[in-house]
């Protein structure tokens, strides 16, 4: 049976994705004790020019479930199980995310700022005004990321996880979609679901021992 992870030891071995990650939680939330809600927005928003519409509209795709689906391809290919991980992180943030969202059915900035409100909109991207607490693209793009970076052999590349997390929850704000606070506490969720889901797995002797789930076309190719 495989030796559950502590929640410490997942942390300290994959160091440079919760670095970056606990400097987004400590700069968040002085962020959010220093400022009105909706004035990180409309800054942020306010840094509209048509290259970073253009980088935003596409960063935050990396939010979708289906992205998240697509990538299980790859991650299937280097150990089956992987599928199954993939799987059931997707399905603790979305769902954790959306069970957040019904509960507070908060407003977007688009109806709690008004018309009024001077806002740059991105063409082509769909402005939503309901359940805006918390982002659920943040939740899922913070869980994908930090499941890449657990899953990859190389922890260097965990910083660039963690940034590209980031970017991924910014862009729900800059396209107007979420406040600030949505996407902080869409990114903590995410993160607490994956560690949560992954220790759980570990946990599960059927799936680490099967000889089906432990099999790596990756290393079949290769081999």
């Amino acid at each position: 049976m495989n030796q559950k992870q502590s929640t410490l030891d997942l942390v300290k071995s994959n160091k440079g994705y919760f670095i970056v990650f606990l400097l987004f939680v400590v700069v968040g939330a002085i962020v959010l004790l220093t400022t009105k809600k909706g004035d990180t927005l409309l800054y942020i928003n306010s840094l509209h020019t048509p290259f970073w519409d253009m980088f935003f509209k596409n960063a935050t795709h990396l939010g979708d479930g289906i992205i998240f689906g697509i990538m299980l391809i790859p991650l299937g290919i280097v150990r089956i199980k992987y599928i199954f991980y993939g799987l059931a992180t997707l399905a603790t943030s979305g769902l954790g995310a959306q069970l957040f969202k019904r509960i507070f059915d908060e407003p977007r900035p688009l109806k709690y700022l008004g018309e009024a409100a001077i806002m740059n909109f991105v063409e082509g991207v769909r402005v939503h005004s309901h359940n805006s607490f918390p982002s659920g693209h943040t939740s899922t793009g913070f869980a994908i990321c930090l499941l890449l970076a657990i899953l990859v052999p190389n922890k260097k590349l965990g910083v660039l996880f963690g940034i590209v997390a980031i970017m991924i929850g910014m862009s729900r704000v800059y396209l107007v979609q979420h406040f600030f606070v949505d996407v902080y506490f869409g990114s903590i969720l995410g993160v607490i679901m994956t560690i949560l889901t992954y220790q759980l797995f570990q946990s599960w002797n059927a799936l680490n021992t099967a000889g089906w789930t432990t099999y790596s076309p990756l290393e079949k190719i290769r081999g």
